[in-house]
């Protein structure tokens, strides 16, 4: 890897594990249901196949 797609990915790192931790922090749905992680989980898989698609 270049020194550019290193700091590319330990941005991408940071800002997503910070967005993570202040989504889940968020009240649950109903008390039950953790939707909240449901959603990070849900939209960080959508996020990695655009990439995937993309880079090929």
């Amino acid at each position: 890897m270049k020194g550019l797609e290193f700091i590319l990915l330990g941005v991408g790192s940071a800002l997503g594990a910070f967005l993570r931790y202040k989504l889940t922090e968020s009240p649950l749905l109903f008390n039950t249901l953790p939707v909240n992680v449901l959603l990070v989980n849900v939209a960080g898989a959508f996020i990695l196949g655009v990439f995937v698609v993309l880079s090929q």
